[in-house]
């Protein structure tokens, strides 16, 4: 076989394999257009705008909403405050445990959410915050640093230490050299771990089953629920079309102004 020919067959098997992937979400985003009172494919009755309408009234939906990203945006936040400090501690300094520590931080990431979820529930059942706004924070939380740690890790491999090493040597103390030389360098991976996180949270739908109780039910617990209850509903599947879009225009412009699929 001639390299020519190759490269074609790999194109080929290049585009199956896109559009094998991109097939559910272009069928979804067809759907959300739907004039149909039930999903149908192809459209029966042409393209319409009353399912994302609908989405975009419904109180259920907005409470829904605003649960997720407030956890989502508190999750995000504890998960970058602990997995900065932890992914540099890992990276800079040589301590008994090291691999260990490492190993036990990415765990989350290796495990089936659903064994975190059935540990959380009792713990937390314990602890008495199961179904609490804290209880669904925290155990967000638990995603979202394994990732920030890792994003991180990968942002300190293009840091030369010596940097670090001269800001100390002209008298910089390791906090100050923590915060006004090393930050500022990997701040591109640490707002990538941010975002990474942000969307790892948002759209966990397996522990907040477990976790969230019926006051604090997040968006995809909502439409789990819509779907479980009344059969391929519309007006979900006109807001998980929103949230798909929102999420793909972000990646595309995070890898346009940082890169970022260097550190992933």
């Amino acid at each position: 076989m001639s390299e020519k020919a190759g490269r074609r067959i790999f194109a080929v098997l290049s585009v199956l394999v896109l559009l094998f992937t991109m097939a559910p979400i272009l069928m979804l985003f067809l759907g959300a257009f739907s004039a149909d009172n039930f999903f149908s494919f192809p459209l029966r009755n042409g393209l319409s705008l009353r399912w994302f309408k609908a989405f975009l009234t419904s109180k259920e939906f907005a409470a829904s909403l605003r649960v997720s990203i407030v956890v989502s945006l508190s999750a995000t936040a504890i998960g970058v405050g602990a997995g900065v400090p932890t992914a540099f501690a890992i990276k800079r300094f040589s301590f008994r445990g090291r691999a260990t520590i490492n190993t036990m931080v990415m765990a989350s990431m290796t495990l089936p959410r659903v064994i975190w979820a059935i540990a959380l529930l009792q713990f937390y059942s314990t602890l008495g915050i199961l179904g609490s706004y804290t209880g669904l924070i925290l155990a967000h939380s638990l995603l979202v640093i394994p990732y920030v740690v890792r994003m991180v890790l990968s942002s300190l491999s293009f840091v030369n230490p010596d940097v670090e090493n001269a800001a100390l040597s002209l008298g910089a103390t390791p906090v100050e050299t923590f915060f006004q030389i090393t930050v500022p360098l990997i701040a591109p991976g640490v707002i990538v771990s941010a975002f990474f996180g942000f969307v790892v949270s948002f759209t966990d739908s397996v522990v907040a089953v477990f976790i969230s109780g019926v006051r604090n039910i997040t968006f995809p617990v909502r439409i789990y629920a819509e779907q479980r209850g009344q059969g391929l509903d519309l007006e979900a599947v006109a807001g998980s079309a929103i949230i798909i879009l929102v999420i793909i225009v972000a990646e595309m412009v995070g890898e346009k102004l940082f890169k970022w699929s260097r550190f992933i």
